[in-house]
């Protein structure tokens, strides 16, 4: 077996990816868009955890089990919305539940894509899938096992994304357990992002404050003091190859809410020993590069003609050193001394370099870190005012500049803007401000100058609240819409609600209970969820104060659980000569029922074709037999499914009469008739000469004869 080292708090290396440990041992990048948006990053996601789970199993990187997506959306949605979105955890307690229907089909697992392949269809019916998706061997799997079974699972909502000691948590979960199905918010700044910037060292260093709404694979870390929190998060996303570097993007640490709402981690089962690889390399033996560098004169930016020290920092039995301080691909020194662990480096030009440290261990075992260095010929100094955000009732405000710094000098002068009219308030290092005494937005800024006369200016937000309440919205099932909503089990309803002054309290109830408070603390975002799981239709009521005072009106929303499938009924429209048999085209008219949510799709197909969304009556007028399949899904995601047969048959062709146009009486002429059936039957043929005789039915002749 392939036993998970528990990793120490204190020993954390200072890089670490999945992607390269002896080994890619993530899956290949998905696209869950394909061929049509469907909102199921929370099946992609967790589904990415457990496909990586499995290859750690296995003891081979290229395992890379294809699981089914498909059977998330259509037979184990139970609590989550299908393309409407969902919850990482809800759908791994869903694959290892043994509860009958949605929430669990009866059994742990999943099977392969090839036995339920994705269409991004949430309406396509559960029993779509092959005939022998249930098959698995007991007690130990077997790797030609079509369902794949989790052996272990666990989960979070306590990490807090800006929080270094959560930080250090979550690098030991992944160094324990693998990849981790992590939520965060992606918004448009990071979609632009992984659109325009396709380089691994490429990381995204803003903070939005946007809500979780997205479900992404974690696979590693890098930290690194140039970067916004020094460092970032290495993550697999399910949006195709071309975004990112193949799929993959880097974020800051304390950006977008990354793992804050959900973090989860999945073990396989535990795979033949005499089948099972060598596994990941075990930490006490592993490398893992890391450096740092330096000037004689301690600046953060070298200038060109500078010698840079750089400092291995590199963990494990590193045993050899090659660096490429140009990132053309090329070792520039390489060897196993002194020297070439700590080398010294100068560059010519101004420029931003691509330097790699490689290290190896004695054994073979290898690893490496980019890091980008900027050299400059004068670095600008670097404006930070104290606070960078200011929002309350109190309009008079201190304002502190003395936090500014320069990399290369010192800050010369200062110049403050507190109100953003582009004059001059102050020059001063430091100063108090009064604003107009009522409600405002105004963007201050200070201005810095270093002894090289260069500059840096930083804008400082600033809203004086007086009276506006704050903003609260309510999000079900990882649905983040303010409308009523079905589901068709238990569901977890999570409260947003932020204030650009700080949240005082948070006040809610459910149908006719008492109100209930939550103390926020002066938070600017604050948010706390509860599970709903009655049938029925529940009512919220919530609100929230800041702490000024100011009191949002009370809202409200419908939430309904429905765990009843809906009814399906059809009527077929045609002239018949028997059980089921047609001889004009046939119209189908679907009806379906829903007594509680309502019916919100209703699906059909022929003759095993592609699904459509039923619209208006169809009608079916190709001859010979025919299977109708139909799929009905209420607003709660219940489905039903039915099918009946039928089969048209029509009138063969009007016959080609083939003889002479006149004659004589007493002769014999010789006439032919041909006829075709749509359905190749056999045709018999009756004539009337038109002089009052007649040739009965003949013997029945092949179609067209």
């Amino acid at each position: 077996s392939n036993p998970k080292a528990t990793i120490n708090l204190d020993d954390l290396p200072s890089q670490f990816s999945w992607k390269d440990y002896n080994g890619d041992w993530t899956s290949p990048v998905k696209d869950q868009a394909y061929p049509v948006y469907c909102g199921s990053c929370y099946i992609f996601g967790t589904w990415a955890a457990f496909e990586a789970a499995i290859n750690i199993a296995s003891g081979y990187p290229t395992t890379d089990v294809d699981l089914s997506e498909q059977y998330g959306l259509s037979c184990i949605n139970a609590g989550c919305n299908g393309c409407g979105g969902g919850w990482g955890s809800t759908m791994i307690e869903n694959i290892v539940s043994t509860e009958p229907g949605q929430q669990g089909n009866g059994i742990n697992g999943t099977p392969l894509e090839s036995c339920m392949p994705y269409t991004a269809t949430d309406y396509i019916p559960c029993d779509d899938k092959c005939p022998d998706w249930d098959y698995h061997t007991e007690p130990i799997l077997d790797p030609d096992d079509t369902l794949w079974q989790i052996a272990d699972w666990g989960w979070t909502s306590a990490f807090n994304y800006n929080n270094p000691n959560d930080w250090a948590t979550i690098k030991s979960w992944l160094m324990t357990y693998g990849p981790l199905a992590v939520t965060m918010a992606w918004d448009n700044g990071i979609q632009n992002f992984v659109d325009t910037y396709h380089n691994p060292t490429d990381v995204y260093q803003v903070d939005s404050s946007g809500s979780t709404n997205h479900i992404i694979l974690l696979c590693g870390w890098v930290d690194d003091d140039s970067i916004l929190n020094g460092g970032y998060w290495i993550l697999k996303n399910s949006h195709g190859t071309v975004q990112g570097y193949g799929g993959f993007c880097n974020i800051a640490y304390g950006c977008n809410r990354l793992a804050s709402s959900e973090c989860s981690w999945i073990i396989a089962e535990e795979w033949p020993e005499e089948e099972q690889g060598e596994g990941p390399i075990n930490p006490a033996v592993a490398v893992f590069s890391n450096f740092d560098y330096s000037t004689e004169d301690s600046a953060k930016c070298p200038h060109p003609d500078e010698i840079i020290n750089f400092q291995d920092e590199s963990r494990g039995p590193v045993v050899l050193w090659n660096w490429d301080f140009d990132g053309d691909g090329e070792w520039d020194i390489s060897g196993m001394g002194h020297h070439q662990q700590n080398p010294e480096w100068t560059y010519d030009h101004e420029g931003t370099y691509q330097v790699t440290l490689e290290v190896w261990a004695s054994g073979g075992l290898s690893n490496r870190l980019t890091k980008t260095v900027q050299v400059k010929d004068i670095w600008p100094p670097i404006a930070v005012s104290k606070p960078d955000y200011y929002g309350g009732k109190d309009n008079e405000i201190y304002f502190d500049g003395r936090y500014s710094y320069d990399p290369d000098g010192s800050i010369a002068s200062y110049i403050w803007d507190f109100n953003g009219d582009g004059t001059i308030d102050s020059t001063q290092p430091y100063y108090t401000y009064t604003y107009p005494d009522q409600n405002g937005e105004y963007e201050a800024t200070l201005t810095v100058y270093d002894d090289e006369g260069a500059a840096n200016t930083v804008t400082i937000p600033v809203k004086i609240d007086k009276t506006v309440p704050p903003i609260t919205k309510v999000i079900a099932g990882c649905v983040d819409q303010e409308k009523d909503l079905w589901f068709n089990s238990k569901v977890m309803i999570e409260l947003q609600s932020t204030d650009w002054s700080g949240l005082s309290r948070f006040n809610y109830k459910i149908d006719n209970g008492n109100w209930q408070q939550k103390y926020c603390q002066g938070e600017l975002e604050y948010s706390f969820s509860f599970y709903i799981q009655t049938p029925g239709v529940h009512n919220i009521q919530y609100y929230a104060k800041d702490i000024i005072g100011n009191i949002e009106s009370t809202k409200t929303v419908n939430i309904g659980i429905d765990k009843n499938i809906p009814t399906i009924n059809y009527i077929l429209d045609g002239d018949k000569i028997g059980d089921d048999v047609y001889i004009t085209p046939v119209i189908v008219t679907v009806n379906a029922n829903d007594a509680d949510s309502g019916v919100e799709t209703i699906a059909y197909r022929i003759d095993a074709g592609d699904w459509i969304e039923y619209i208006s009556p169809f009608t079916i007028n190709q001859g010979g037999p025919h299977i109708v399949n139909l799929a009905v899904k209420d607003k709660a995601g219940n489905t039903v499914d039915g099918t009946f047969t039928l089969k048209l048959e029509y009138a063969p062709s009007i016959p080609k009469i083939s003889g002479p146009s006149s004659g004589k009486p007493n002769n014999e002429y010789t006439f032919s008739f041909t006829s075709y059936d749509e359905n190749n039957d056999q045709i018999a043929y009756y004539v009337d000469w038109g002089d009052g005789t007649n040739t009965g039915w003949s013997s029945y002749v092949n179609s067209g004869k």
